[in-house]
């Protein structure tokens, strides 16, 4: 179980930058769930209060039900865990800066248990409301927002299929995961097949490009 900093906390203290993510999940088993946030009625205290206690903060914590196609914005300061059974794609701010919360009474390699991170932890949890996190997944969508997945200050990711087009116009690289299918990516001057479980970097000038054939894609900027 853990969290991240914004980045005016890692800054201050890390001399880093924080950490906002989305899941995209992939493949879920049935009953599969993951922790976001906290549960109705409990506050950033009570988990504080659990956590310096060493106690079992699962009381908590929100668990929600997952399914292929869900997906998941995260902001910095929410806490969350990925549950078992379940394969996502994870986009995040360049940063791996990470405060364990709760392990689950699991051991490291040397038999003890993992390290926590509470005091830094305690600090950066926050609680929030699925309009606060709505707003800022979306805080830079343009107009043309159509299979738009995010699109905050740090990352947007869209999804892509067959006959989709992307223009990588200067401003960032694209990153193309293919999670499903297979077919090609086309350009002027240039095509590359792509097949499930393959990443596709696309330089910021390439232009213009085309989702073809049976591939379903996410497709990443900054």
């Amino acid at each position: 179980m853990q969290v991240h900093p914004d980045d005016a906390y890692a800054a201050r203290v890390e001399n880093g930058v924080g950490k906002t993510e989305m899941w995209y999940v992939i493949d879920a088993a049935p009953g599969a769930q993951l922790v976001m946030g906290l549960s109705d009625g409990k506050t950033p205290d009570d988990l504080r209060a659990e956590a310096r206690s060493g106690g079992d903060v699962s009381d908590c914590l929100r668990y929600v039900p997952v399914s292929a196609g869900d997906c998941f914005f995260i902001p910095s300061g929410m806490v969350h865990a990925i549950g078992s059974g379940i394969l996502i794609a994870e986009i995040q701010q360049n940063c791996d800066l990470t405060y364990r919360v709760w392990d689950y009474g699991r051991l490291g390699k040397d038999g003890k248990p993992r390290e926590l991170h509470t005091e830094k932890a305690c600090d950066v949890i926050r609680s929030f409301t699925d309009g606060e996190v709505e707003a800022e997944r979306f805080e830079s969508l343009a107009a043309d927002g159509k299979n738009v997945l995010a699109s905050c200050r740090y990352f947007t990711v869209c999804l892509g299929a067959d006959g989709n087009s992307f223009d990588a116009d200067g401003t960032s690289f694209h990153s193309v995961l293919c999670f499903d299918g297979a077919g090609k990516l086309e350009w002027s001057g240039g095509s590359i097949p792509v097949a499930t479980g393959e990443s596709i970097f696309i330089p910021a000038g390439l232009g213009s490009y085309r989702i073809c054939g049976g591939a379903r894609v996410l497709v990443s900027r900054t």
